[in-house]
């Protein structure tokens, strides 16, 4: 499913500014020192595979909240720094570079530097054709996954075929939808996903309802939340999924997303209204 980003911020965005380095013009290569390993959570479904490059180690994880092409990409590194937020990925053999990468530099409990980025699987697809059958395929083809501007040296990571990681996604992403309380059955092949109507005012409203606490602490960062869509179009049950930022964000973000938030139920495949869910990432940031 589609999904936008609401911009909480109170200044201009040009604390997104970040400086130039100079770079080596070849990556650093890194070759897999494990198998995939999945982890099935409550909210999501994510696998995870460690790297090395000689004595240096990359752990790369692939992350889903629902079902559909928005995915995370974690990154957390022995012995490299992160940069910045102009993060551009790369799936070889695909020439397709996705620069539409929303990105924050995160630290891992070992103290390690990383990436939290969020994009969408199988960049260069038609978003308005495609089926789960072209998104295996594509997941088939891949071989390794280039990233650009995550830290100091640009990285060639050498997954091999995503296609397995894929099915074994679907399953879980799939049983989330039952732990929902949702039909997944009739979430196969949806006319339309439910939607947000009047973003641009509640983009505006999380502008004017920065948490005072959180913004004089100077907390800021991403913030993913779900939320469930009646037939109606009613919100309501909203769950904070992916925050590593500050509880009152998420709680503030929810809040105002069931009270003011205005939406259109997802359309089944035979044309009918039916009970189903809506993901929200907000970025809270306040400009220096």
């Amino acid at each position: 499913m589609a999904i936008q980003y609401l911009a909480a911020s109170l200044l201009a965005f040009a604390s997104l500014a970040t400086s130039a380095y100079a770079k080596d013009a070849e990556p650093l290569v890194f070759e897999p020192d494990s198998q995939w390993i999945g982890r099935y959570e409550i909210d999501h479904c994510a696998f995870v595979r460690k790297f090395k490059r000689g004595d240096e180690t990359l752990q790369l994880e692939f992350r889903q909240y629902a079902p559909g092409r928005l995915i995370d990409i974690i990154l957390v590194a022995s012995d490299l720094k992160a940069t910045g937020w102009d993060l551009k990925l790369r799936f070889d053999p695909h020439q397709t570079v996705i620069e539409d990468v929303s990105s924050y530099k995160i630290r891992s409990e070992l103290g390690q530097d990383g990436i939290y980025a969020t994009t969408h699987f199988a960049a260069g697809i038609d978003t308005e054709t495609f089926t789960e059958e072209d998104l295996l395929s594509w997941a088939r083809s891949v071989r390794a996954l280039h990233v650009e501007n995550a830290f100091r040296k640009d990285l060639r990571i050498e997954t091999g075929s995503l296609e397995e990681m894929r099915l074994i996604m679907n399953h879980c992403l799939a049983d989330l939808l039952v732990e929902w309380g949702l039909d997944k059955d009739r979430h196969i092949d949806l006319q339309r996903s439910a939607q947000i109507t009047n973003f641009e005012q509640l983009n505006a409203r999380m502008g004017r309802s920065y948490p005072i606490k959180a913004l004089n602490r100077g907390k800021h960062g991403p913030v993913r939340i779900r939320v469930k869509i009646n037939r109606n179009g009613i919100a309501s049950d909203c769950i904070a999924l992916a925050s590593i930022t500050y509880d009152a964000l998420s709680e503030r973000a929810c809040k105002t997303l069931v009270k003011y938030g205005e939406f259109e139920p997802a359309i089944d495949a035979t044309g009918v209204a039916i009970d189903s869910y809506y993901l929200q990432s907000i970025s809270y940031f306040v400009a220096r």
